[in-house]
């Protein structure tokens, strides 16, 4: 656990169509920056028990995705887009260059922006998140029009209890019922703005043209992306390798923030121990 209580800095930037960006800074000013990127339906206190435990050592650089949290919205968006958003946070902080991880939507950003930037990146960590998630795009219209006609809170707890291993669900209800509370504050419309993002998002080409080292997480028991698909995908990244977190499933983040921050610390420190003319770039 981190050693002394930890600062929530916020920050406030302008994405490149006008739309307000917030979120927040915290941890070491002069240390690595680490930008991590939250899974849609949450905000940037989706990482804060991550950051509790890596504040000693990193900058961490946490954003509200558009839609989410203090960040504005600006109609149905894309990975692209939210890509070009964190770019544009890290020029307004005057940040050239950072790792990034992200779970979920934070991962899939987070792939476009190692293929798209791949200059700017120490490294990637990619949690719990397929290239492509293999879901008809008739199932995304559903869930899109479900959410703008006022049945958010049937998809969130819908989601959140697929989301959390069923251990987890049982032997942790308040913890449970306030990560649901953090769901529910989303704006509906800025979910579902969000949501067809997923809906057209498709990475696999990116992934060959990571240039960073990079880290596939996932949990034991993630339904939707399992230790073999997280192998699979880190296959395919030129600097890749893969990990599966005990008792977690889609969140590993939230579920196990103290093994998942040790898998970036010790991912870190394995980059950095490279001889500079081996690390990728």
């Amino acid at each position: 656990m981190a050693s002394s209580p930890t600062r929530y800095e916020p920050f406030g930037a302008k994405a490149a169509d006008g739309v307000s960006l917030t979120g927040y800074v915290a941890g070491a000013p002069d240390g690595p920056a680490i930008v991590l990127l939250h899974p849609i339906g949450f905000d940037g206190r989706f990482w804060r028990a991550v950051v509790d435990r890596l504040q000693d050592r990193f900058r961490l650089i946490v954003p509200d995705a558009r839609g989410h949290g203090g960040s504005g919205r600006g109609g149905e968006t894309s990975i692209e887009q939210l890509a070009g958003d964190v770019e544009a946070i890290l020029d307004r902080l005057g940040v050239d260059r950072a790792a990034v991880a992200g779970c979920s939507m934070g991962s899939a950003t987070s792939m476009h922006l190692g293929a798209a930037v791949p200059d700017r990146w120490t490294w990637l960590a990619l949690a719990n998140a397929p290239a492509k998630i293999p879901l008809p795009r008739e199932r995304f219209e559903e869930v899109i029009a479900a959410a703008r006609a006022g049945r958010f809170v049937e998809i969130a707890r819908d989601m959140l209890g697929r989301w959390v291993a069923p251990e987890t669900r049982r032997l942790r209800p308040e913890w449970f019922a306030e990560r649901l509370s953090d769901m529910l504050d989303t704006d509906a419309e800025g979910f579902a703005d969000a949501f067809a993002a997923l809906r057209d998002s498709d990475r696999r080409d990116d992934l060959g043209r990571i240039r960073a080292a990079t880290l596939v997480i996932t949990g034991d028991q993630d339904g939707g992306f399992s230790a073999a698909d997280a192998e699979s995908m880190a296959l395919a990244v030129p600097h890749g390798r893969s990990c599966t977190v005990s008792s977690a499933a889609h969140l590993v983040p939230l579920e196990q923030p103290e093994a998942f921050a040790s898998r970036l610390r010790d991912f870190d420190e394995r980059v950095s121990e490279l001889p500079i003319e081996k690390r990728p770039v």
